[in-house]
């Protein structure tokens, strides 16, 4: 009979996120991923398989957790007021800066299929997110709607990873409150 877990694997997966996070696939070790979820190699692996099916682990949860904040942001705003939302959650700064599907896909998507898709679904997401939102801006005459939807919701996910780029380059509140600022007037108003 298998004995229960003795740990609770959220803990874990999150002590491992923000491990990858600061440190990034390459350089993080199976070592300090055992000394910062308290662990065991065993346990690590039983739990979770390789460093590899962690680190997709971390990526999932990562992904999910912020497909809820986006929600949770939006909630009850206007649709122009939730882009505003969500923007300027990108640009807030977190423990760590940047995005860890941004920085995952740009150190590791090249050459990990598993980590470019999960990359290629985080921006789809937010894209179609971004589409619902500026249809819904366009329908109530927040948002220009001389330029379709589809082509604004590509830009407005650029300007998510823009920022988080810039956090992670080190640029600060007022640089990315400029970008969300100069986003939401390139928007335009219907007129």
């Amino acid at each position: 009979m298998a004995r229960p877990r003795q740990f609770d694997p959220d803990a874990a997966l999150d002590a491992a996120q923000r491990v990858f996070h600061a440190r990034g696939y390459h350089a993080t070790s199976v070592q300090d991923l055992v000394e910062a979820t308290g662990l065991s190699r065993s346990s690590l692996y039983g739990a979770f398989g390789d460093k590899h099916a962690l680190f997709l682990a971390v990526l999932d949860r990562y992904a999910d957790a912020g497909r809820v904040a986006a929600e949770s942001a939006c909630g009850g705003l206007s649709p122009r007021d939730a882009i505003r939302a969500v923007l300027e959650q990108s640009a807030r700064a977190g423990d760590v800066p940047g995005c860890l599907l941004v920085n995952a896909a740009a150190e590791c998507g090249a050459r990990d299929p598993d980590t470019a898709a999960r990359a290629a679904a985080g921006l789809r997401a937010m894209t179609d997110r971004f589409e619902v939102l500026v249809r819904d801006a366009q329908a109530a005459g927040e948002v220009d709607g001389s330029r379709p939807a589809p082509a604004l919701a590509p830009f407005l996910t650029g300007v998510v990873y823009g920022l988080r780029a810039l956090q992670t380059s080190g640029a600060g509140a007022d640089a990315l409150a400029s970008v969300v600022e100069e986003t939401m007037a390139a928007l335009g108003r219907a007129g």
